[in-house]
């Protein structure tokens, strides 16, 4: 055991360097189904139009056109543009004006020199604020608040987190913003944080969860081998599993990072029924050289059973098409086997290696521990003979109140509501929802039927129209496509007169237009052959509950365009929206496998289905219980709280094996 337990520290932790190699991943895509046409269209659409994981850094002041903060802007966007893994950056300072000028159209940044004139930063501010491109969207209306979109190359999370990417832009804005008020927010600083939200959690919560067990323990066995014995049991489950999660090669997700406190609460029970067990053989006369034994033979059985209950009940999670859930379900179950072998060989054996004076703790002292107790229990179970049929019917109408609860839940997760509001995360996201237009963007991807149609007028007069449309909807902050760069250059075209805002009539001078205007940002919405359009929407929608009702009435609309046109709506929110009905039927397929693989296996145990089946409903009413407690206090079921179910079940399990076990043993 030293030694395995030595050999799995290795791989979560590098001797060498102190690094940790058990990676976490914070990534919303192992949070969808692999197979899911949604998530292969996404998929699709990122590798035509470019990832939309986008850094947004926005900055704050009284007049964001002032030349301290044009020339903050200048600097950050300069030095950020420079570091290997970014793309491109567009912001105030390298945005594109498209304009008439004397000599022709110009299309260049709007500050040619961040240090121009207050004369000129009017004019500017006038421009920019006329632009429907960036108005509302890169810049607040009120002109008090910008945005700095960070685009990437093709990296991965691995590569931002641990590369020292965040920390590079992170050090640039810090050393650059002075008294300005900057924040961030975006997928990639969501991830960023949300690891160091995890790996607190995961260096926090075990010693939270030590302290209460020490404190449970003590007051329980009241002896030294009763408090170590279990806790080291469990501490040692802990750290096999982990490590045999990092020498597989897999990661955490923001769902299994919830393995390592699951096992010590769940684990922690099977060593305390054979410390239990040891502590009551101990006392018993001339049971010096048989404890061990003795106790293996009333706990080996049902602490092996309970196991495979528990077991049974993960393995159910494979029946859930989230990748992230079904790999909770295999780590957990990995978990509990190291646990229950580790219940039945290591506890014992550390009991008796520790206990030095075996007759130290006599019968008399035991009696007067559990005097108390034993008192309590009595009175419990004459109360509960004395009062079967009111306990039943207590039961009845708990489990019929349960299940009108369930009847109320809502699905949604909303991951940036794991965030305090006063946390520079929520800050960020909060800025951009609130001033730039949303926070939540997602995609209408439009399809024509050969190549050239978005060159087609009426094609782009109707990509306009279900813009009109999303920008009368209370849900959304503004849209861009390219209709709208159309627009603006026919405008510039013509002398910047705004009754040429409008898509051209003419095919040959759409096209004259569109190799004018050639740019980045022109690339990330149309593809290059011009058959395939991408609407960006912005939206503030933050619930995914209500951004599936959102999603809908979208749809409805869509269906009202041309049948030769096909739109999808695609991106990050509908990915989740679409998740919500796999955690329906997989929370049911799951908890419904789980009670008939546990069923199978009471009723075995007991050889008797009727047995079995009483064995069950008090595992039942639990599970109930806790989805009904959802819906009555509007907690919402995510992939995060339905996987509470599988714990409550094992925990319930446990306690109906031993019981039963021991009801029988008593029996006979």
């Amino acid at each position: 055991i030293r030694a395995l337990t030595v050999l799995a520290l290795t791989a979560i932790i590098d001797p060498a360097s102190g690094e940790m190699r058990l990676d976490i991943d914070p990534s919303a895509n192992r949070l969808f189904s692999q197979n899911m046409s949604a998530k292969q269209f996404y998929d699709k659409t990122r590798q035509l139009f470019g990832s939309d994981e986008t850094l947004i850094i926005t900055v704050a002041s009284d007049d964001i056109f002032s030349a301290g903060s044009v020339d903050i802007i200048h600097r950050i966007t300069e030095r950020i543009s420079d570091v290997d893994a970014v793309h491109h950056v567009l912001s105030l300072s390298s945005a594109v004006d498209i304009r008439s000028v004397d000599d022709g159209l110009d299309i260049s940044p709007f500050f040619t020199d961040p240090g121009e004139g207050t004369a000129d930063l009017d004019a500017i501010r006038q421009r920019v604020m006329g632009n429907p491109l960036y108005a509302g969207n890169l810049v607040s209306d009120g002109g008090d608040v910008t945005a700095l979109v960070v685009y990437f190359n093709d990296i991965s999370d691995r590569d931002y987190i641990r590369g020292g990417i965040h920390k590079q832009i992170t050090a640039i804005i810090e050393e650059e913003q002075g008294n300005t008020e900057i924040f961030m927010t975006g997928s990639p600083y969501f991830k960023y944080a949300m690891v160091d939200l995890l790996v607190d959690d995961l260096i926090w919560t075990p010693p939270l969860i030590t302290i209460i067990l020490v404190i449970v323990l003590a007051f329980s066995f009241r002896t030294v081998l009763g408090v170590i014995a279990p806790l080291l049991t469990v501490g040692i489950g802990v750290i096999l599993t982990l490590g045999t999660i990092a020498a597989l090669g897999y990661s955490l997700s923001m769902i299994s990072v919830l393995v390592p406190p699951l096992l010590m609460i769940l684990g922690f029970s099977y060593s305390v029924h054979v410390t239990s067990e040891y502590h009551q053989q101990r006392v018993k006369p001339d049971s010096k050289d048989r404890v061990i034994l003795e106790t293996l033979t009333h706990m080996t059985l049902p602490v092996v059973l309970t196991g495979l209950t528990t077991i049974a009940g993960f393995i159910a999670l494979m029946a859930n098409p989230i990748a992230a859930v079904k790999e909770f379900g295999v780590f957990a179950a990995i978990g509990v086997i190291y646990i229950t072998l580790l219940s039945i060989t290591f506890t014992p054996a550390l009991l008796k290696a520790l206990d030095r004076k075996p007759g130290a703790w006599t019968a008399a002292s035991a009696t007067r521990y559990s005097n108390g107790f034993d008192n309590f229990v009595d009175r419990i179970a004459l109360f509960d003979l004395n009062h079967r049929r009111s306990i039943f019917v207590a039961f009845g109408i708990l489990f019929l109140l349960a299940l009108a609860g369930i009847s109320r839940i809502h699905v949604s997760t909303e991951s940036i509501t794991n965030f305090k509001n006063d946390s520079d995360v929520r800050k960020g996201f909060d800025v951009v929802n609130e001033k730039l237009g949303g926070a939540n963007h997602f995609y209408i991807v439009v399809e024509g039927d050969h190549p050239d149609s978005f060159k087609e007028p009426e094609n782009l007069a109707a990509v306009r129209e279900l813009q009109d449309w999303l920008e009368q909807q209370p849900e959304v902050g503004g849209t861009v496509s390219i209709a709208d760069y159309l627009m603006l250059i026919n405008q510039a075209f013509n002398d910047n007169d705004p009754a040429f805002h409008a898509i051209p009539e003419s095919r040959r001078l759409i096209t004259q237009l569109l190799v004018l205007s050639s740019s980045d940002e022109l690339d990330r919405i149309v593809d290059s052959r011009f058959k395939t359009t991408n609407i960006v929407v912005r939206s503030r929608v933050i619930n995914s509950d209500k951004m599936s009702v959102w999603l809908e009435r979208i749809n409805r609309q869509i269906e009202k365009l041309p049948e030769h046109r096909t739109p999808v709506v695609t991106g990050n929110p509908v990915l989740i929206s679409e998740t919500l009905t796999d955690i329906i039927v997989g929370q049911a397929r799951s908890v419904g496998l789980a009670l008939i693989f546990v069923y199978a296996i009471l009723t075995v145990m007991f050889m008797s289905q009727r047995i079995g089946l009483v064995a069950l409903l008090p595992n039942i009413v639990p599970v109930a219980v806790y989805f009904g407690s959802l819906g009555i206090f509007g907690i919402s079921l995510n992939p995060s709280t339905s996987l509470i179910a599988p714990m409550v079940l094992g925990i319930a399990i446990d306690d109906t094996i031993h019981y039963f076990s021991r009801f029988n043993r008593e029996v006979r």
